[in-house]
């Protein structure tokens, strides 16, 4: 009880100081930029993390100080609030206060290149979630404002393209191939004029990658419907925009509020978006969750990906999830999964061993784009149920078997 009356007076000191400790470094900032202090001005010898003297303004030692402490203060604060330990966010938090003072300092260029670089790396890996995410959850308010006509579909398929920034992406791949193709001409007349073994060498190295990714480059763009994994190889974008004829899509609550925020999954009566990714009920089968961990200079980067099973064997896998499925958000997200696709089957079972099942599917259609086609748009829930069953574990004790085989035996 002590301790817990203690802790306001503790976070107001603290929370007291920091606010010193800022106007501290603000204060020893801009006195050494703009140089009134000859205090402040005078150089002093450092050792350096490297083991080399270095000879740094006043200013800067003591707005670093300054930095560091209040730094500390804000750590403290946290820990008193929260009692957790982050030691990487304390380590990251006493980097930038570095950081920001050194990038006062006179012929500071370098740091500022590198802030930019490091501001832009940042922002290349974190708004493109968030605009998917806000484009995904605008989705369902245009669902529920505009009409289900043709004009409606197309402007949802289109909207759920750009969640993963397919157009964006189709256009880069096409600009890159035409512009090595087009240095490679250009090279090929300037060596015609002028000819030297270098520059052709060059023109021979573009024109072998402008014809060997002619072929990707060429289905990568006139692919229809990006977000439609499989079935876009079947049907075309017209196809597509009328089996969504008439579609509502709602957010499907989530019990992880983390889930909820960072992963939303719209799902309307035939068919489920998530992590950019239109997914059929009708041909959904099973889930799992892909999880990887990667080591890079004693860093440890883990990723997760939502993996589907459609009817055929046909394995969907989305790009790596806003948040690490792991624990009780794994088994959040696969309950989830289960109950919009109606159907749960084991985690162990495979493409190969799906695909054979479903082969016992309607004998009759000899062509699987045929059969996929049947089955999409009609109800396809007793024969997903069979085929679950199909698959399903014999849980049958080997005791049971045994007995079983040796009166069969003996008959």
């Amino acid at each position: 009880m002590k301790n817990k009356q203690k802790e306001p007076v503790l976070i107001l000191s603290l929370a007291g100081l920091a606010v010193i400790l800022a106007g501290c470094m603000i204060f020893f900032e801009v006195a050494g930029i703009r140089g009134t202090i000859d205090f402040l001005q005078e150089r002093s010898r450092v050792l350096t993390a490297f083991g080399i003297f270095s000879t740094l303004p006043r200013w800067f030692l003591f707005a670093w100080l300054s930095g560091t402490l209040l730094v500390l203060c804000g750590y403290g604060i946290y820990r008193t609030k929260t009692q957790k330990k982050r030691y990487g966010v304390l380590i990251l938090g006493l980097f930038i206060a570095f950081w920001v003072n050194m990038l006062c300092c006179p012929g500071s260029s370098f740091f500022w290149y590198m802030t930019l670089v490091v501001v832009g790396l940042f922002a290349l890996a974190n708004i493109p979630p968030a605009i998917g995410n806000a484009i995904t959850r605008h989705l369902v308010t245009q669902t529920s404002t505009s009409g289900d006509g043709a004009a409606s579909c197309r402007r949802k398929l289109c909207q759920m393209e750009w969640v993963r920034f397919f157009p964006l992406k189709r256009f880069l791949a096409a600009c890159m191939w035409i512009l090595c193709l087009a240095l490679a001409v250009i090279g090929t007349i300037a060596s015609y004029r002028k000819p030297e073994a270098d520059s052709l060498a060059v023109v021979l190295l573009l024109l072998a990658v402008a014809a060997w990714t002619a072929r990707n480059v060429w289905c990568y763009v006139t692919l229809p419907c990006h977000c439609v994994p499989v079935l876009n190889r079947i049907f075309s974008r017209h196809e597509l925009e009328q089996l969504l004829m008439e579609e509502t899509f709602t957010e499907f609550p989530l019990e992880d509020a983390d889930l909820q925020a960072h992963m939303p999954i719209l799902v309307s009566e035939h068919w489920m978006f998530t992590e950019g990714c239109l997914i059929s009920r009708q041909l959904l089968l099973g889930r799992t969750i892909l999880r990887s961990t990667v080591t890079s200079g004693g860093v440890h980067r883990r990723s997760s990906r939502l993996v589907f099973y459609y009817l055929d064997g046909s394995k969907i896998q989305t790009r790596k999830t806003n948040l690490y499925l792991t624990g009780e958000k794994s088994q959040a997200i696969k309950k989830a999964l289960d109950q919009i696709a109606c159907i749960s089957i084991p985690a162990s079972c495979n493409q190969a061993l799906i695909a054979e099942k479903y082969h016992a599917i309607l004998p009759e259609m000899q062509d699987p784009n045929e059969k996929l086609r049947y089955l999409l748009t009609h109800d396809s829930s007793d024969m997903k149920q069979e085929l679950a069953a199909a698959l399903a574990p014999n849980h049958e004790p080997h005791k049971k078997k045994r007995s079983r085989t040796a009166a069969d035996r003996n008959t």
